[in-house]
Parts: C-alpha cells; sequence; structure tokens
C-alpha cells in the first residue's frame, strides 16, 4: 500500500523519463526506492535524488545505481559530499561498487 502512495507521489513530480528510472519494492518491511542515474549529471543526479528524498515522506532505503565503470564522480558525490538532514546512514554496496544506499528517516 505504501508503494502505491509513493507511486502516485513520483507521477505527480517526475517525467515519464524520470519515472523509468525509478522502482519502488518492499523488503522486510521498509519501502526500497531504487534509482538508477546511469549517464546523469552530477547536477542532475544530485536534483533527481533530493526530489526523491522529499517526495517520501517515510522511512525508507534509496539504493542508488550510479555505476562506476565510466567513472566515479557520481559515487564519491553521494558517499561523501551529499547531504540531507533525513539521512541517517550511507552505506557503499560491498558486493557492487557502482551502488550506494542511503537509510532516509521520517520526514518532520
Amino acid at each position: 500500500m505504501k508503494s502505491k502512495v509513493i507511486e502516485s507521489r513520483f507521477e505527480a513530480i517526475f517525467t515519464k523519463e524520470e519515472l523509468e528510472r525509478i522502482s519502488i519494492r518492499e523488503e522486510c518491511g521498509i519501502e526500497v526506492v531504487v534509482a538508477d542515474l546511469h549517464q546523469m549529471s552530477r547536477a542532475a543526479a544530485k536534483r533527481f535524488i533530493k526530489n526523491i528524498i522529499a517526495a517520501v515522506r517515510l522511512a525508507f532505503e534509496l539504493l542508488i545505481v550510479h555505476g562506476y565503470h565510466h567513472g566515479t564522480a557520481l559515487r564519491d558525490m553521494f558517499r561523501v559530499d551529499f547531504s540531507n538532514s533525513r539521512i541517517k546512514a550511507v552505506v557503499p554496496d560491498f558486493e557492487n561498487d557502482g551502488r550506494t544506499i542511503l537509510m532516509v528517516g521520517v520526514a518532520q
């Protein structure tokens, strides 16, 4: 049910092309939003992720798929330089260096 609420919020905010970059699933009772940032600029990726965080008002896991074969600028930005008051933890995916997990808390 939560996924449907998240989807409807996303549909009001994002373009069709941006929506194609997002998937939502539930794992162990927590919503997981997957965002594919391949071939996005740093500025576009930063805006995209900030908009996702703003749109989802509950606690969730944000799995960012940024890749690393064509450079590490996005990976480094989300693991080192990115900040948002709702981010509770930044977790590198140790099985796949092209992904980073943000644990996002509830909106105040």
